[in-house]
């Protein structure tokens, strides 16, 4: 038979348990924000050094499929578990990357200076705008 010391100890353990297993949900919708955060963060930062890159090469002419592209999105690709997409337009001008982000939202840079959350069914090219 258990004193009341014990069941007073059992009820409190129980109550932590429970407010701890409703604090995983909440734990976990914090690390997506921040994980898609850290996601943006780096995807500014290509569009930085593809606006130099740009200045260097005065176009974006094979930049989507040569080695100088995978080397700028390298580090931004290992938090995007759906791939980093890089489209130009015809006159290889401009340039746009956008991603997929945790929260299902398509996050997109160009070589404008652009940069937000576009329509999913927008599929950029060169730009991150109509």
């Amino acid at each position: 038979m258990l004193n009341n010391n014990s069941s007073y100890y059992f009820l409190i353990f129980i109550i932590l348990g429970i407010s701890g297993l409703a604090a995983i949900p909440s734990m976990l919708k914090a690390f997506s924000k921040t994980s898609d955060t850290y996601l943006m963060e780096e995807m500014k930062r290509v569009q930085t050094e593809l606006m130099f890159y740009q200045l260097d090469n005065e176009s974006f002419k094979n930049v989507c499929s040569g080695a100088d592209f995978t080397i700028l999105q390298n580090k931004a690709l290992l938090e995007s578990h759906g791939g980093i997409s890089c489209t130009t337009n015809t006159s290889k001008t401009q340039l746009a990357l956008y991603t997929t982000l945790k929260s299902k939202e398509v996050y997109c840079v160009d070589s404008e200076g652009n940069q937000g959350i576009i329509d999913s069914s927008f599929s950029p090219k060169g730009r991150c705008s109509n």
